[in-house]
This record gives structure tokens, C-alpha cells and sequence, in this order.
């Protein structure tokens, strides 16, 4: 949200959905679901040296925080908000 052109182009895609959900938080542009998804789990998966195993369990990781963090809700006990 820093960057406006980024913002414009790419990630307000994202903001499109006409009934917000928890799952819209993976609702995204394209590119932006190339670069940062695809890629960015090829970087943490070779530059972490992990087994596709642990490479899946990482992304499903990412996937439940990412849907939890855009569900609208405070959880009382979240360990995985302030990650």
C-alpha cells in the first residue's frame, strides 16, 4: 500500500472483490501472485534448503495465517497474528 503505482497496477486487484471474504486474501493479480507467491516460496524453498515436504507445510502455513489475518476477526489467543 506504500508504493502508489505498484498499488494501482498490481495489488488493488486485490481490493476488487465485491463480497469480502477471508479467502479474497488470496484473490490477486497475476503478477503479483507470480512474483511473490511462486517465487518468493522457490526462494524461501532453496535458500532454506527444504525438502518439498517441508516446503508444502510451509505454504500451507503461509496460506492459513494469510486467511486468518484477513478474516476480519481478533481472535482472544492468536499466536499467529503478530508473526
Amino acid at each position: 500500500h506504500v508504493n502508489t503505482w505498484l498499488y494501482k497496477n498490481f495489488h488493488s486487484h486485490h481490493h476488487q472483490l465485491l463480497i469480502p471474504y477471508a479467502y479474497g486474501a488470496l484473490y490477486n493479480h497475476p503478477v503479483e501472485g507470480l512474483v511473490l507467491d511462486t517465487v518468493g516460496g522457490l526462494v524461501a524453498m532453496y535458500g532454506g534448503m527444504m525438502s518439498c515436504s517441508t516446503a508444502a507445510w510451509l505454504m500451507n502455513f503461509a496460506t492459513i495465517k494469510t486467511v486468518l489475518d484477513h478474516c476480519g476477526y481478533v481472535f482472544p489467543v492468536n499466536p499467529l497474528h503478530d508473526c
